[in-house]
């Protein structure tokens, strides 16, 4: 099951990959792994979700800190 967490760092992820102009097959690439997987990660109906190190892999791609996907502490602590 996806935490409200994962949800967050699911869509910022999400966000930065359409406005970077990234397919899913494209960001697929960059963690190594399919891009139905990447569908899977993004549908609110499947359980999958993205690892620490493949979204440390995706700020380096889209050259950004870590912390522009995760939420902040304070946020997560009101879920």
């Amino acid at each position: 099951m996806k935490t409200d967490t994962d949800k967050i760092i699911i869509n910022n992820i999400k966000s930065l990959r359409i406005r970077k102009d990234y397919t899913q097959g494209m960001l697929a690439e960059v963690i190594g792994t399919s891009s139905g997987f990447i569908g899977q990660i993004e549908s609110e109906l499947c359980d999958s979700k993205y690892s620490a190190y493949q979204i440390y892999l995706i700020a380096e791609e889209f050259r950004c800190p870590v912390s522009d996907i995760y939420p902040p502490v304070k946020s997560i602590e009101n879920l």
